[in-house]
């Protein structure tokens, strides 16, 4: 980025300033196109705001985006606007600092480079993308920034030696959209399925670091975690839409957040800031019902759902790793219905812990699976197919039996499966933060 010379006394022009600004592919991010306007948050970096204090002189801007494997330049001008603090939700929720630029005349030069490069490696201060509010709300993620209220940790169970459970109360707020409703029967906070979106920055954000060798990621972390929640529909008491109500979140430990929950010591109050919770559309249940309620439906036409799942939890179709098989064990004894005439399929992937303990590990595997499969769950030794997915709806998208596809898994599964099922009804929530 380079501001226009900045003046010195009012007469003289100094050097102009040139700024670099990069990041993970989607750093920048088209706010709208009619009018072509940019918007990217400004990361921490070395925290001495030149290129902001330039822009808050002279807004002028150029910018030079190279391509280095085709040797394409696009270069553009503009004018910038400094975005601090609540302007900044308007554009990209959860971002401090931000800076926006209205593009005013832009020019495409092929070839422009007298040289070409490829990608040895990403800088691992590089943070997560932000998505802008308009994407959130269209994939229907937006969380309410406002907070609703504070969750304090009162449970903890250790399921497998890689995931817990943690049970969280949660103490609405008075301002609440919830608390303040006027109905008797106060509405529920969440459905099974939904997420939760808790703030740990009050605990895990130390304050300003230049650099940080040891954990990188963290100097631009917001320390704001999303779960899906693996509990009940939760809403409070209608006498009382102020009391505490429990909600619960199955995870694995993967990063400071849940590393911090698994080593807790609940006699030490441990509060997190909820900031909403979210997926209410996407995962609408129950289909039967409603393909029911459909009047010009024909009777024998029935909607059939097909849950393809990768991570923690547990639906009728989903993969799991061998060394987590308690946590199968457990759901599909809280919930017999799971096992019921091969209503699960459970992918099991992963080899038994090397070691003087690996014979022993191997055996209480299979002790695992066979409870499983006196459940009634199906366990096969493999990875999700393409074939597994689609045959596990008899009848087919053209047959008498309409069905539906709900997935959640991580990107790698999500792009393979939107693959595999392409022309078929996909219900899908994307979970990029």
């Amino acid at each position: 980025m380079a501001p226009p010379p900045k003046k010195n006394n009012g007469s003289e022009a100094e050097s102009m300033d040139t700024n670099h600004r990069g990041g993970p592919a989607g750093l920048v991010r088209v706010f709208r196109n009619d009018a072509t306007t940019l918007v990217y948050p400004e990361y921490s970096g070395n925290r001495l705001c030149q290129t902001l204090g330039n822009l808050q002189t002279d807004p002028g801007v150029g910018l030079a985006v190279p391509d280095f494997a085709m040797g394409d330049v696009l270069y553009l001008t503009g004018r910038a606007s400094i975005l601090v603090g609540g302007e900044v939700a308007a554009y990209l929720p959860r971002t401090k600092l931000a800076v926006r630029i209205d593009v005013l005349e832009a020019r495409f030069v092929k070839g422009g480079l007298p040289f070409r490069g490829s990608v040895i490696d990403y800088s691992p201060y590089n943070p997560p993308v932000r998505r802008l509010a308009t994407e959130k709300t269209l994939a229907g993620t937006t969380a309410d920034e406002a907070g609703l209220g504070t969750a304090r940790l009162v449970a903890q169970e250790e399921i497998t030696p890689t995931i817990s459970c943690y049970v969280f109360q949660l103490s609405l707020s008075p301002s609440s959209s919830s608390a303040s409703s006027s109905s008797t029967q106060a509405p529920p906070l969440w459905q099974p399925g939904q997420h939760v979106t808790l703030d740990f920055s009050p605990e895990l954000d130390h304050g300003w670091s230049h650099m940080r060798d040891d954990d990188p990621q963290s100097l631009n972390d917001d320390f704001v975690r999303t779960f899906t929640i693996s509990s009940s529909t939760g809403a409070p008491p209608s006498s009382d839409p102020l009391a505490p109500v429990e909600f619960e979140i199955t995870a694995r430990r993967h990063g400071p957040a849940t590393r911090l929950l698994a080593k807790w010591n609940l006699r030490v109050p441990l509060e997190r800031p909820v900031l909403g919770f979210g997926g209410e559309e996407a995962f609408r249940l129950p289909v039967l019902a409603q393909a029911a309620e459909n009047s010009t439906e024909k009777p024998a036409q029935r909607t059939t759902s097909v849950f393809v799942a990768g991570g923690v939890g547990i639906t009728p179709l989903m993969a799991l790793r061998r060394e987590d098989l308690a946590l199968a064990v457990k759901v599909a004894e809280k919930d017999p219905a799971l096992g019921g005439d091969g209503t699960t399929t459970l992918f099991v992937t992963g080899s038994a812990d090397s070691g003087s303990d690996g014979q022993a590990n191997d055996e209480e595997h299979r002790l695992k699976i066979a409870r499983l499969e006196e459940m009634g769950v199906v366990v096969k030794m493999k990875r999700m197919e393409q074939d597994d997915v689609l045959s596990a709806a008899a009848g087919g998208k053209s047959g008498d039996n309409k069905r539906r596809f709900f997935c959640c898994t991580g990107p790698e599964l999500m792009k393979r499966l939107l693959e595999w099922t392409e022309g078929e009804d996909v219900v899908f929530e994307s979970f990029q933060y």
